[in-house]
């Protein structure tokens, strides 16, 4: 279209040329080069004046273009835009799987069992977080005169459904680097098991591994040891009393009139 304007101004000022020679010969007008007529001038000033209509036509058809180009890469970079991106990514580092990127930069991930594998562990992590309690485990100190004082120290506990179970499970792991600093320590041997664990009208009944009797303070240790389950389940809402037996027997020593049998609170903890 360009081309077609340009061509038709050229075109015009050829034929104003002519015309102007034809006019100067019929006339026989003598004048000098530095003066013009009063056709000659009027015939440049509709030569500037075509040429200007064609300059502003050139412009405006330019501006045309640029316009219906812009909308045109507009319309592409929309596409392009809500057109999902498709990357390769390494599953177990043996199996190439392609997962789409959204436009809110979420991924829909396959196969199917990676996203729930996803999905269980954000589960996971919330119920840690809804489910997390202070309590308090029962520790001991020992005195300069060797005698054994029980005391308690605050631990926040992440449980599912049993928050008795974990409670002791941190009991048996023993104190952590701060409480061990702080000279706590614990007499239950840490590779002691649980190996029942049941709870019923307040009552919790523990049965717990054999790697219980094994510490290296006799009599005296067993007792703490007895009494830090017991101090620690009934700080625990709900848990009234315990019955605490070792491979399904009771602790029971009589040689040294120790008697754990039945089931044991603060009353039978106070005789000791």
């Amino acid at each position: 279209m360009d081309i077609y304007i340009i061509i038709a101004n050229i075109i015009v000022l050829c034929q104003l040329q002519a015309d102007i020679q034809l006019i100067r010969k019929k006339k026989n007008i003598r004048r000098k080069t530095s003066n013009f007529n009063q056709v000659d001038i009027f015939l440049i000033l509709f030569a500037i004046f075509l040429t200007t209509i064609c300059l502003l036509l050139i412009i405006k058809s330019s501006l045309l273009n640029n316009i219906f180009n812009n909308e045109q890469i507009n319309n592409n970079f929309e596409l392009l835009k809500a057109k999902p991106k498709e990357i390769e990514v390494k599953v177990d580092n043996t199996k190439s799987e392609t997962i789409k990127m959204l436009n809110n930069e979420k991924f829909l991930i396959k196969p199917p069992e990676i996203k729930k594998i996803k999905e269980e562990l954000q589960e996971q992590e919330h119920k840690h977080l809804q489910n997390q309690k202070e309590v308090k485990l029962h520790f001991i100190k020992v005195t300069s005169e060797g005698h054994f004082l029980k005391q308690g120290v605050k631990r926040n506990i992440h449980y599912d459904k049993n928050i008795l179970e974990k409670t002791l499970k941190a009991l048996f792991n023993g104190p952590n680097e701060y409480e061990l600093k702080n000279n706590f320590l614990s007499l239950i041997p840490i590779n002691t098991q649980i190996l029942n664990l049941s709870v019923n009208e307040g009552i919790a009944h523990i049965n717990l591994s054999k790697e219980f009797y094994e510490n290296s303070f006799g009599i005296e240790g067993i007792i703490n040891q007895v009494k830090q389950i017991i101090s620690t389940c009934l700080e625990i809402q709900g848990i009234k009393g315990i019955t605490l037996n070792i491979e399904n027997n009771p602790i029971i020593l009589e040689d040294l009139n120790l008697n754990f049998s039945g089931v044991l609170d603060n009353t039978k903890l106070a005789k000791y």
